[in-house]
């Protein structure tokens, strides 16, 4: 059986209630998070809240979280009836009289994603209702909110901000994208910001590349007059020395970025493009490629172009939406990419996600349905030796984000921190056989033992284990496997130590 820190009772304390029994209520407030269209957050009422004063509601390891419930005046007759839970079971459930502000009880310090409901109860019927999400880092972790640089935003962070926020989530690329109308009219536009976020990249080992032309009016009588290919010289010669990698327009297999055929992309887009990167700085490198999805067909059509050899990065957008790597496919469609790559003498040419994502909307599956398959997408990753990007990491619009504007960290932000602590001084060594069909165990080696990734595409399976190992859940927690181990869609990583089988 495995045994996490979700299961463990000892480790995270049994449920227990107030002196008063909690009211039962219809719905949990925390499902207005992550409805399709976004909605305010909902509200106790009675100017009562829930406040945390730890940036994006994330509290690293070795300190206690503190949730405070402020009562700006007491409500007399009143009740808060509250549940902390942890990927849907409830840890604690309480009452308490609304008549002071006070610190909330809480569940025992164990890494993971947490979310408190509380509901205002008078005279027996619910008044409002509110939700909190927070989490608590795992040891070693390097995430912190706290100290990022400036430029949080809804749409997504600045440059800069972004380049720290991916080293701390082990996400090894970053796309900042320049508007090529916004660089005619003022050249010096991105100079602060771009050099401040490439200093940073060369610093922490993270690729920041520049997307350059998406289907605006600017870049697109660039390429119909004829002056595309200086617009890009000019661009990548005031960036020259600070940023390296520049990606060739935004996703031109998709016609809503742009309207031509593969061969097309390559001879008036591509190709100028990457005489005028290398022009202006001999040791800057071009990506490109850079498709929505897979079509064989399409990057069939591109190496025929001369694609492949106009770039020196091969760059993908594996989306799978609603649906995970396994479910959609995505893995079989690499393999194919990696085929065609090769057939065109591309095999040692890198290859890139630069944009990818979940969103956590219920019609996507939620945030731990969000949490499972960025963590998996980030597995299959490593093991193909793609270098990982993600889509608005940080921000509110659409929801993509891992940590909202407004609502903290997500389940998947604690999940990516703890992917990129279990791997810091490991690398993929193969797939172990484990014999049950379904189930996914890629095996990492390094700081003196095996560390195993075990999952499959969200069935049930048990493997059986030869000896007891330490484990770790999707977010951090830890636990103990033996006997066998209880496999789902959520990742688990299971330890052992030089000379003990990896399961």
């Amino acid at each position: 059986m495995l045994v996490t820190g979700m299961l463990l009772a000892g480790l995270l304390g049994t449920p227990s209630a107030g002196a008063a029994s909690p009211t039962r209520v219809r719905s949990s407030p925390c499902a207005a998070f992550d409805t399709v269209d976004r909605q305010a957050d909902p509200q106790l009422g009675s100017g009562l809240s829930l406040t945390m004063a730890d940036e994006a509601h994330y509290v690293p390891a070795g300190r206690r979280p503190v949730i405070t419930l402020d009562v700006p005046a007491p409500v007399p007759g009143a009740t808060v009836t509250y549940t902390v839970s942890r990927r849907g079971r409830v840890l604690l459930s309480r009452s308490v009289a609304p008549t002071q502000t006070r610190p909330l009880a809480l569940p025992a310090v164990v890494p993971g994603a947490y979310e408190l409901a509380a509901h205002l109860v008078v005279g027996g019927r619910e008044r409002g209702a509110s939700c909190l999400r927070y989490g608590l880092g795992m040891p070693n972790a390097v995430l912190d909110p706290a100290h990022l640089p400036a430029g949080k935003d809804w749409g997504g962070g600045g440059a800069e901000r972004q380049v720290a926020l991916h080293r701390q989530l082990g996400v090894s690329v970053v796309r900042a994208q320049l508007d090529v109308r916004t660089f005619l009219a003022d050249p010096s536009s991105y100079d602060a910001s771009f050099g401040a976020a490439a200093a940073r990249a060369r610093a922490s080992g993270v690729r920041l590349v520049v997307q350059v032309g998406q289907g605006g009016a600017a870049e697109k009588a660039a390429v119909a007059n004829g002056s595309w290919g200086r617009v890009v010289r000019a661009i990548v010669a005031r960036q020259k020395g600070r940023v390296t990698y520049w990606e060739a327009w935004n996703e031109p297999n998709f016609t809503y970025f742009y309207q031509g055929m593969p061969r097309d992309y390559v001879q008036s887009v591509l190709k100028p493009f990457a005489r005028a990167v290398h022009a202006a700085d001999p040791r800057a490198k071009v990506v490109g490629g850079s498709t929505l999805g897979f079509n064989s067909e399409w990057w069939t059509q591109f190496g025929q172009a001369g694609g492949f050899r106009a770039v020196d990065v091969v760059a993908v957008h594996p989306y799978s939406w609603a649906q995970s790597w396994e479910q959609s496919g995505v893995v079989g469609d690499l393999q194919q990419l990696c085929r065609i790559k090769t057939a065109f003498g591309a095999q040692r040419k890198p290859l890139w996600d630069t944009e990818s994502g979940y969103k956590s909307t219920v019609e996507m599956g939620g945030v731990w349905t969000q949490a499972d398959n960025l963590t998996r997408k980030l597995l299959w990753e490593r093991t193909f030796g793609i270098a990982p990007g993600n889509f608005l990491t940080e921000g509110g619009w659409e929801d993509w984000s891992v940590i909202d504007y407004f609502r903290g960290v997500k389940p998947a932000a604690l999940a990516m921190s703890t992917l990129r602590t279990v791997l810091v001084g490991r690398h993929f060594a193969g797939w172990v056989r484990t014999g049950v069909p379904g189930v996914h165990a890629a095996r990492f080696v390094g700081r003196g033992n095996t560390l195993t990734a075990v999952w499959t595409a969200d069935v049930t399976r048990r493997i059986p284990l030869r000896v007891g190992h330490p484990a770790i859940d999707e977010t951090g927690a830890p636990g103990w496997a033996a006997g066998s181990l209880r496999v789902t869609g959520s990742v688990q990583y299971v330890v052992a130590r030089a000379g003990q089988p990896a399961l």
